[in-house]
């Protein structure tokens, strides 16, 4: 194959309509240049810019086998991808497609994918992690007697939705797992029947 040494400067300079101004093309790397050529056809018929992920690919086939030659298994972690669902499923459909062209090898895809794969459940298990976190610390929070007292003052030590004086907790109106704050304008009395029918929805009892 032919590769052509780019730099990124020059090659956004060149081709700005095409090559998108992405963290991957920092400093020099090299391109197969039939695979550039099968990629812009690509976009000129459908307006589907896959370079992005074509680098990408390449990039974590490098890291895959970077960190499993220096069995630093804890590397995915270091150099974890951020993958939100959105992200996720993006590279997902778009690499079926680089695949499907066939402009990079067999080895180098399977080798990307399972970088990918491993990153996003460490993602999923650091995100899972932070949400445990949150959820202790708003489990302490809400147990302060201080607190405690100070919501009952402002609405009564009553469930907000049946009215039943019996097994009062204090919910959180905006859930912990949503964004939800550890605060007292973001608390409610509920029974803990209703706390645990409400979920982890967002209803404000306060309103009705």
């Amino acid at each position: 194959m032919a590769y052509i040494q780019l730099d990124r400067n020059e090659f956004l300079r060149t081709s700005n309509n095409y090559i998108p101004k992405i963290h991957a093309f920092t400093g020099y790397f090299n391109v197969d240049e039939n695979a550039i050529t099968i990629l812009h056809k690509y976009y000129l018929e459908t307006g589907e810019n896959l370079l992005e992920t074509y680098v990408k690919t390449l990039h974590y086939s490098q890291y895959f086998n970077q960190y499993l030659s220096e069995r630093n298994y804890r590397g995915y972690i270091g150099v974890t991808i951020a993958t939100s669902k959105g992200v996720y499923y993006v590279f997902e459909k778009e690499f079926k497609v680089i695949k499907h062209l066939k402009v990079v090898d067999e080895n180098i895809l399977k080798d990307a994918y399972t970088y990918f794969r491993l990153s996003r459940l460490v993602f999923n298990s650091r995100e899972a992690k932070k949400i445990k976190n949150r959820r202790t610390y708003a489990c302490r929070y809400t147990s302060s007697k201080s607190v405690r007292e100070q919501v009952f003052r402002k609405h009564g030590e009553i469930c907000l939705c049946c009215g039943s004086d019996k097994d009062i907790a204090l919910d959180h109106i905006i859930p912990i797992t949503k964004g939800g704050k550890n605060k007292i304008e973001n608390l409610q009395p509920l029974c803990k029947s209703c706390n645990s029918k409400k979920g982890t929805k967002i209803k404000d009892y306060r309103k009705s």
